[in-house]
């Protein structure tokens, strides 16, 4: 079996939540530190395409999750803030291409 691979992976300054982006889940997963369950997922439902998911980190307070898009082509970034209790989308953000991208990699990083 081939599992998607893990693009990036943001810890909650409590340690109370891991968050992940993989590949080809096309969302981010909030995942319980302490009973090792995925908890909820931060998706695109709604909102469009997206693209793949290439970063995701957690405001200090825990109160949001920040996503970073890829398009599937790779020739656009978008930052996506969702709330982190509902996972409802609160904010989006068009990023200039090669803005937020390491050189070569295609990946954006937040």
């Amino acid at each position: 079996m081939v599992r998607p691979a893990l693009r990036d992976l943001a810890l909650a300054e409590d340690g109370s939540a891991a968050l992940s982006a993989l590949d080809d889940t096309r969302q981010f997963d909030a995942w319980d530190t302490t009973a090792l369950t995925q908890g909820r997922a931060y998706d695109s439902s709604g909102f469009g395409e997206h693209g793949l998911p290439t970063a995701v980190a957690a405001s200090p307070n825990g109160a949001y999750v920040v996503g970073g898009w890829n398009s599937s082509a790779g020739d656009a970034a978008e930052l996506v803030v969702y709330d982190a209790t509902t996972a409802e989308v609160i904010y989006t953000l068009p990023v200039p291409s090669g803005l937020t991208t390491l050189p070569g990699t295609g990946r954006m990083h937040l």
